[in-house]
C-alpha cells in the first residue's frame, strides 16, 4: 500500500512538473517573442520568402530584411542572377522615393549562377540604417518598403512606421 501512494505521488510530481515546464515555455516564448512579417511567393519549384521583423521602428534603429530562396523540389536547381544584386529594396513616404538600395540598378556583364541542392535553401539578409540616399530627411510616419528582384520576379510590399525613440 504504501508502494502504491508512492507510485501515485510520483506521477504526480512527474504531471506538475510537466505542467510547470509547459507554462514556463509558454512565458519564455510571449516574454521573447519578436513579431515577424512575412510574404512568400512559389514559382518554378522555389519558395521565396521575404520578412521584416518590426513593423514600428525608433528613428535612431535599423531596419533588417531577410530574404530566404528555398528549392521544394528532388532536383537541383539553378538560379541565375542578371543583376548586382539578388534582391534591392525602396522605400517610400507619400509616394515619394526616400531610400533605393541600388539606385543604379546594374547588370552584370556576364550572369551568375546559383545551385541550389534538392530541398535546398539559400538566405540573405539586407540592413537599412533609416538613412536616406535621396538627401531627403527621415521622420516619423508611416513608410513603404518594398522588396522586389527583377531575376527571381518577385515583389512584396511592407507598410512600416517609424516612430520618435522613447527614453
Amino acid at each position: 500500500m504504501i508502494f502504491q501512494k508512492l507510485k501515485i505521488s510520483s506521477r504526480l510530481i512527474t504531471f506538475l512538473d510537466i505542467i510547470v515546464i509547459v507554462f514556463m515555455f509558454i512565458f519564455l516564448k510571449s516574454y521573447f517573442s519578436v513579431h515577424k512579417y512575412s510574404y512568400t511567393t512559389k514559382k518554378n519549384g522555389l519558395k521565396i520568402v521575404s520578412t521584416i521583423r518590426n513593423k514600428k521602428l525608433n528613428q535612431n534603429n535599423f531596419m533588417i530584411i531577410n530574404l530566404t530562396i528555398q528549392n521544394t523540389t528532388r532536383k537541383d536547381k539553378i538560379i541565375e542572377i542578371n543583376r548586382k544584386n539578388i534582391f534591392n529594396i525602396i522605400v517610400e513616404k507619400d509616394n515619394k522615393v526616400i531610400y533605393k538600395s541600388d539606385i543604379l540598378d546594374i547588370k552584370r556583364e556576364r550572369s551568375k549562377k546559383i545551385k541550389l541542392a534538392q530541398r535546398g535553401e539559400l538566405k540573405l539578409s539586407y540592413e537599412w540604417d533609416l538613412t536616406s540616399n535621396f538627401k531627403e530627411e527621415i521622420t516619423t510616419g508611416n513608410y513603404k518598403v518594398t522588396v522586389y528582384s527583377l531575376d527571381l520576379d518577385i515583389s512584396h510590399s511592407y507598410d512600416i512606421e517609424i516612430i520618435e525613440e522613447e527614453n
